[in-house]
């Protein structure tokens, strides 16, 4: 028996059909189907440190390597591309492989939950603590084949387990048994070694470990190039966790000038920190600050002199000449997910949330600088809705962004046609990419 992996994403009733008005059947089915499969891996390179040249070459060797180790052909590793995207020059991009087709018939199964067997579709192995479950014939050192529970319906522990409802991932070589799993009180290290998966990515986490690149999001990157800070410049990322915006703000500012992260999470901003240390940046300030509580961080004093400014908080207002406003969002746009748990009424309490992350970024952007705005998912209601609101409330005006990478925007909310040309939308169809949205306001007068 041969085994693959072809699913579509599964939504609560009123979100399916929220989607459905905005997007058409059509487009929708096309849209859910491509949630369910992994995009392009893509690595943004540390160019304080290494040439996309380099790095490339180095990739290509540790992927074919790896390819080998993973029961990919000879035949389907012709395939592999790897490549200096050919727009962001600080992108390297890697096509996945697959599905591939696995033979099943006979191998004991494990089970593992839907954050593990999503990291299995972009090229993790698995470890201990995403194992759910595990039939008792399973034997250390052989083959199990690797089903994801996508609803979080499996009791841990089970040991007879039916695939229905479950989605396969692939084959790999178990490396510790039962009671190591699930009865050792530590729950820790490699449990399996995917040597067969269903989509072929490399890991590359030894590679990438030394700062030379970091695994991030196509659309992730565009935002710090819409962004285009300058060497000098008084940067603030609002909500910074984890990071990866961030070191790519100091890199385009070759390590020049003032960047300061918040992040109301205090482990978030020491992460953020080592991620800084490790990346080779000094000009990262992270802070553990609470966004939304911004009356708490915003002195009431406008800057007179250039001089004044606090690099930490409290911060004087309109002191920072750009603003990354990236916040907390439904995240309906990532790949690969299975399943979505939330409704419409939760993303109408992300987009008020977020709201109050603009009206911060406006009171600490200087008149004439430059707020950027980004979400992780296709909900016009978190994105061209809170867009519109900016237009009516604060004094902004759209900027068009100085790279144009993925669609126009939605007409939706208030914004004219004109508005939407000047907005990114990633709806995932056109740009094989997870789902996203970008926007550049500039502040064009002072806000009180």
């Amino acid at each position: 028996m041969t085994a693959s992996s072809t699913t579509r994403i599964a939504l609560k009733e009123d979100i399916q059909s929220f989607f459905l008005d905005i997007y058409g059947k059509d487009k929708f089915e096309l849209i859910c189907k491509r949630l369910s499969v992994p995009p392009p891996t893509t690595i943004r390179v540390n160019t304080l440190k290494t040439t996309p040249e380099k790095l490339c070459d180095q990739l290509r060797e540790v992927s074919k390597k790896q390819a080998r180790q993973r029961g990919v052909s000879l035949e389907e590793l012709e395939k592999l591309k790897i490549y200096v995207h050919p727009e962001i020059k600080d992108v390297i991009q890697l096509d996945i492989l697959g599905p591939f087709d696995r033979q099943t018939q006979g191998l004991p199964i494990a089970c593992v939950d839907s954050f593990c067997g999503e990291a299995v579709f972009r090229g993790a192995d698995v470890y201990a603590a995403g194992v759910i479950a595990l039939e008792t014939s399973a034997a250390v050192q052989k083959l199990v084949q690797v089903w994801m529970d996508p609803f979080g319906a499996m009791t841990r522990g089970s040991t007879q387990l039916d695939t229905t409802g479950l989605v396969y991932v692939g084959n790999g070589l178990l490396l510790q048994n039962r009671k190591q799993i699930f009865h050792s009180g530590t729950c820790e290290g490699l449990a399996i070694q995917m040597v067969e998966p269903v989509y072929f990515a490399p890991s590359l986490c030894n590679l990438l470990s030394c700062g030379v690149g970091i695994l991030q999001n196509l659309p992730c990157v565009v935002v710090g190039h819409v962004m285009a800070p300058k060497p000098g410049q008084k940067i603030l990322d609002l909500c910074a966790s984890p990071g990866g915006k961030t070191t790519h703000l100091a890199t385009l500012m070759n390590n020049q000038g003032t960047l300061v992260a918040l992040d109301r999470n205090r482990k978030k901003v020491q992460a953020i920190q080592r991620l800084c240390e490790e990346w080779g940046t000094s000009i990262v300030h992270a802070y553990v600050v609470d966004a939304t509580k911004f009356r708490s961080y915003i002195q009431d004093v406008t800057l007179s002199q250039d001089d004044c400014f606090s690099k930490r908080p409290p911060f004087l207002r309109e002191s920072f000449d750009s603003v990354l406003v990236d916040p907390p969002c439904s995240a309906f746009g990532l790949r690969p997910k299975f399943s979505y748990s939330l409704g419409v009424e939760d993303l109408r309490g992300f987009s008020r949330f977020q709201k109050i992350f603009l009206l911060a970024a406006i009171l600490l952007l200087k008149p004439g600088g430059y707020l950027v705005y980004s979400t992780c998912t296709l909900d016009p209601l978190e994105n061209e809705e809170n867009i519109s609101y900016c237009l009516e409330h604060f004094p902004v005006e759209l900027v068009e962004p100085p790279l144009r990478i993925g669609g126009k925007g939605m007409c939706f909310g208030n914004l004219t046609k004109s508005d939407c040309e000047k907005l990114a939308r990633f709806d995932i169809i056109e740009n094989d990419t997870c789902g996203f949205f970008c926007a550049k306001l500039r502040k064009t007068n002072t806000f009180r």
